[in-house]
């Protein structure tokens, strides 16, 4: 998979689909504390989807920032656009919430 997806909502899509184009099937990008809230998160994760296709792994990554609550809306509503979590570095609390064991609605990727 490509590693990368630190633009904004507007910049994020053509950065994914860059290495769609080089024929990557998978994505990561980045999610959290560094969009401010869970609000700007989910627009990227959005964006990011409706930029790759439903065909194409969209995996999200917080590196540890977000708290029990902020994971578990990222987990509850970044569902909707077919993303796959990856666990936290943080807490137990938040890394159940990231491998489905709290809400149960994401499929952890290892």
């Amino acid at each position: 998979y490509a590693s990368g997806g630190w633009g904004d909502e507007h910049r994020i899509g053509d950065e994914l689909r860059r290495y769609v184009e080089q024929g990557f099937r998978a994505v990561k990008m980045r999610i959290g504390a560094m969009d401010g809230s869970v609000e700007k998160s989910l627009a990227r994760v959005r964006a990011a989807r409706d930029a790759i296709g439903p065909d194409v792994e969209l995996m999200v990554d917080a590196h540890g920032t977000l708290n029990v609550g902020a994971a578990r809306s990222i987990v509850n509503l970044g569902g909707t656009f077919n993303a796959t979590g990856i666990p936290q570095q943080g807490s137990m609390d938040t890394r159940a919430v990231w491998l489905g064991q709290d809400c149960g609605t994401v499929k952890p990727r290892a």
